[in-house]
């Protein structure tokens, strides 16, 4: 979709939506949105964009309410701003001056080092993908999983005990002919979703089901073999082992992309630390003298409780 179009669907989330208005009020030329002295220009919500990482972009993008949120805080910010200059705030304090000049210069810093970074050579990040998939092979396994059935005596409207007695009375009619299960599923499963799935889940992997019932179902060895009662927040659990998958390692190609993009973000963290690495371990030249000096203008000295002096060196 071309910019022109995604702007034109936030403009109308935003102005539509608004709460409480009868009346969409129409904006200056020039600006974006509006609220008591704050101001927003498209050039400023870019500007603004500009900083979220580009990995990130298109999701918060998407979303007209957090591009709401963006607005609010630019506009929060531009209110305080104009507050500010309204009273004449900080025109003769040269610290806020100071700070406003540091302020911009850390700007101006971070936008350099993605700019080195995002400007860095490619790796063979295809070679690093294969590469890594050889040696990590873990890191690609799928857990073994099973297809159960169950049937569930809930004990929401019932005492904990009635739920068991109940589910025994089931458990004694399965082990007197199990090919009635599924039928005593239909009929007397409490689970909701018994109406859509027939009480059957499939290929459930560990993590992924309450620890009892997940415990039960994995300690099944055969298929067609029935769980004893299984205790849950739910109620009373009867499982029927269906089917057994084994673990498997997933092929390269469906996870070649995804290492690629991971081995991409590595490399521009690596780039991004080693530059920043030889920066720091450039000659510095720190004065202790001018370091007390400098505590000495916020605290007594005196007070201060004296350094140990460094151990010998052998």
């Amino acid at each position: 979709m071309h910019s022109w179009k995604i702007l034109f669907v936030f403009f109308f989330f935003l102005y539509s939506s608004v709460s409480g208005a009868d009346e969409v009020q129409s904006m200056p030329e020039g600006v974006m949105a509006t609220r008591g002295q704050g101001v927003v220009t498209p050039a400023e919500f870019d500007a603004t964009v500009s900083k979220i990482p580009a990995g990130h972009q298109a999701a918060a993008l998407r979303d007209p309410e957090r591009v709401r949120t963006i607005l609010a805080n630019i506009l929060l910010t531009s209110q305080l701003a104009a507050d500010a200059r309204d009273e004449e705030f900080g025109q003769a304090d040269s610290q806020i001056e100071l700070r406003m000049k540091m302020a911009a210069e850390t700007e101006f810093a971070n936008a350099w080092l993605e700019h080195k970074v995002n400007s860095a050579p490619d790796a063979d990040y295809v070679s690093m993908a294969r590469e890594y998939y050889l040696l990590n092979p873990k890191d690609f396994e799928v857990g073994p999983r099973v297809d159960v059935t169950h049937l569930l005596v809930s004990n929401k409207e019932r005492t904990t005990e009635e739920a068991k007695l109940l589910a025994e009375s089931y458990l004694e009619k399965i082990n007197a002919d199990p090919s009635d299960f599924d039928e005593l599923v239909k009929l007397y499963s409490e689970d909701p979703s018994v109406l859509s799935n027939g009480g059957r889940f499939t290929e459930v992997k560990i993590g992924t089901m309450v620890k009892p019932f997940e415990t039960a179902a994995f300690s099944l060895e055969n298929t067609g073999d029935f769980s004893e009662l299984v205790k849950t927040r739910y109620g009373y659990h009867i499982i029927r082992l269906d089917k057994t998958h084994p673990s498997y390692i997933l092929p390269y190609e469906e996870v070649a992309k995804r290492i690629e993009q991971a081995q991409a973000k590595e490399h521009r963290e690596r780039v991004r630390m080693d530059y920043l690495t030889a920066l720091a371990s450039e000659p510095t030249n720190i004065s202790d003298e001018e370091i007390v000096a400098m505590i000495g203008r916020y605290f007594d000295l005196g007070e201060l409780q004296p350094q140990s002096p460094p151990p010998d060196k052998e």
